[in-house]
């Protein structure tokens, strides 16, 4: 009998780089998820792989968003004859392919950007609109020929390949569009200094923007004063008017519309704006001017909960603070979004001065933000040695981290519950059992009867993940108890997992190794020698327990804050689960009870696998049914 071929595990961004078509059929073979065909699809026609892509066409189940994307991948790449073939399929080019697609850049804009001239012609035949832009109007960049947009044809100008924007104009790119930034090609062409493109549009009739073409933003944004002042004469500014010609002005850093704002008896709302975004966007050439205007230095209300004064101190520009300060601005006005006031900022610099300058305009040293901290405590972590004493001199205090830990565990000890972290043991041993029956990775113990367990989803074999012999769990555990407890999951589709508590015997138990197909990916054996002395672990996102909450809500704030951090991260056994997201807790299938923690698996601490972006594994256990068993998982 011809023994069946072995197929080697092949990671899904490595399968177009796979030599032959073996490993493609392979995976085609497990009928994959459709999010999974549209990376292929990328990769595939990324790395110009003809011979996947009739395989990936060919495959009854492929995906059409996979190749819609992998066309723009192809078109990026420069790869001719994978765009051909795409073009080639029954599919219609416009309502399949969406060559035209407003909501993604285009392929027709990919080959633009890289001046692919060939590219551009074939997807130009196929009818890609030259005039296509995506739905997409924020600003990108402060550069303004970034602000400008997105259409094939100011992405050609930006290439600076003259012979791109020809064929886009010989076929109907529109050489006077209106760009975001309200003005045409010809400035953006200009502006990076590409003669020969500023020629050749000229030639087709381009022209700039004239500021009789513009409503109040857009003349604003450009810094129009004179069209400005004709639309405001025709038409006094209300309350909305001036926040927005305050914002867009202020962004773009136009002294001159700012002045007829105020000229025109700009609201207080609109004045508070206008000193905050020139300092926001970086203008601070401007404070001094709208000072002079009237701009108030310490405004009533702030639409962004950021005071002039502590913008100024965050940016570090001193002069401005102090400046601020001579006008009488309030030292003692937090940020809204944390509670930051100016003296806590300028606590974690190295500038003792306006420090000083806080301290005498009446900062208070005591203030805290949200999270707990005061200016000292800021500056014992990040200032210098200086500012820490000037602080101090000022009548500051602060707790200990010790101290505050104290306190932390006197208020929450009734519900602090047991855990205890793994002592690694020794790798290898040609005895399976004979250092433990515990352990992360490598191969479980299996029954003579078992069969390798596989992903009802992908078919790939499950990997092993870790194994725990109850009757060596630690006292006082609540699941201590009989039975091998093992964990098994899917490394592609994760959720997928097979959990169970045999009743252990090493008379009837086999190593796995010897079931395991060769296709099962495996992590490195990580064996548990015992467990290290039981540490307190505290709870912190347990919404669902009332004394909790209510223990919770009566800490200081450098007090939870700290809570959060004795809510143990990484491998344990016991203890509450250190949530990435929100609480979790399964509950029994026989008793509906709450489940206890069992064991916490972290990314890359014994197991060295990565649980989504930051992310934690956990395996529950019922109290009263030590066979139900249930797995969570979260990531950032």
């Amino acid at each position: 009998m011809a023994k069946a071929r072995r197929k080697k595990k092949i990671k899904l961004h490595d399968l177009a780089s796979e030599p032959g078509t073996e490993a493609m059929e392979d995976f085609l073979s497990t009928e994959p998820e459709s999010y999974k065909l549209d990376s292929l699809a990328q990769d595939i026609c990324r790395q110009g792989r003809m011979d996947l892509l009739e395989l990936y066409i060919a495959y009854p189940h492929h995906s059409l968003f996979g190749l819609m994307a992998g066309l723009g991948q192809a078109a990026w790449h420069n790869q001719i004859d994978i765009i051909r073939r795409i073009l080639a399929t029954d599919y219609d080019p416009l309502e399949d392919l969406k060559l035209n697609n407003q909501h993604f850049r285009s392929a027709l804009e990919q080959a633009a950007i890289q001046g692919n001239d060939e590219c551009l012609q074939l997807l130009l035949n196929a009818g890609s609109d030259p005039n296509y832009a995506p739905d997409d109007s924020e600003y990108k960049s402060c550069d303004i020929t970034g602000q400008d947009g997105k259409t094939p044809l100011l992405q050609a100008i930006r290439s600076g390949k003259c012979s791109t924007v020809q064929l886009l104009v010989e076929a109907g790119a529109e050489v006077n569009r209106k760009t975001q930034a309200h003005r045409r090609p010809l400035a953006v062409a200009e502006d990076l200094q590409h003669d020969d493109i500023v020629a050749y549009l000229k030639e087709q009739g381009a022209e700039h923007i004239q500021p009789s073409e513009l409503d109040l933003e857009q003349a604003a944004s450009r810094g129009f004063a004179e069209r400005v002042d004709e639309l405001l004469q025709e038409n006094p500014p209300d309350e909305y008017d001036s926040r927005m010609l305050a914002r867009t002005a202020s962004r773009e850093g136009h002294l001159d519309v700012l002045k007829l704002l105020f000229k025109y008896e700009a609201t207080d709302e609109a004045r508070n704006i206008a000193l905050e975004y020139v300092q926001l966007y970086d203008h601070y050439n401007l404070v001094e001017p709208l000072l002079a205007l009237g701009a108030p230095v310490d405004p009533p209300g702030s639409t962004t909960g950021q005071t002039p004064l502590w913008l100024a101190v965050t940016h570090e520009r001193y002069d401005v603070a102090k400046r601020y300060l001579k006008l009488g601005a309030d030292p003692n006005r937090a940020q809204q979004v944390d509670g930051n006031t100016a003296l806590i900022t300028a606590s974690r610099s190295d500038n003792a001065e306006i420090v000083r300058m806080l301290l005498e305009a009446g900062a208070n040293p005591h203030t805290k933000n949200e999270y707990g901290d005061t200016a000292l405590s800021e500056a014992q972590k990040y200032g210098t040695p200086e500012i820490v004493a000037l602080l101090e001199a000022a009548g500051a205090t602060v707790r200990t981290p010790q101290q505050i830990k104290a306190a932390v565990k006197r208020r929450m000890k009734k519900f602090a519950h047991p855990s205890w972290r793994p002592k690694p043991g020794k790798s290898h041993s040609s005895d399976p059992t004979a250092l433990g029956w515990d352990w992360f990775g490598g191969w479980p113990m299996l029954l003579p009867t078992d069969t390798w367990p596989q992903c009802s989803s992908c078919r790939n074999s499950l990997s092993f993940a870790v194994q725990l012999k109850l009757e060596n769990l630690p006292n006082p555990h609540p699941l201590c108890g009989e039975g091998l407890v093992q964990f098994f999951f899917c490394t592609e589709c994760v959720d997928d997992v097979m959990l169970r508590c045999l009743n252990a015997s090493d008379e009837w138990l086999v190593h796995g190794q010897s079931k395991a197909p060769d296709d099962v990916e495996t992590f490195r054996m990580q064996r548990i020698a015992g467990w290290y002395k039981k540490t307190l672990d505290f709870p912190y996102n347990e919404p669902d327990n009332k004394a909790i909450v209510e223990a919770k809500s009566a800490l200081a704030p450098e007090e939870e804050n700290l809570l959060w951090k004795m809510n143990l991260s990484g491998d344990k056994l016991g203890g509450y689960p250190c949530w990435i997201q929100h609480n979790e807790y399964p509950h029994c299938s026989d008793c509906s009870e709450r489940m206890e923690l069992l064991l916490q698996i972290d990314s890359h601490d014994n197991l060295r696998y990565t649980w989504g972006d930051n992310g934690a594994a956990w395996i529950f256990q019922c109290v009263e049914h030590r066979e139900r068993l249930a797995f969570v998982w979260q990531c950032s």
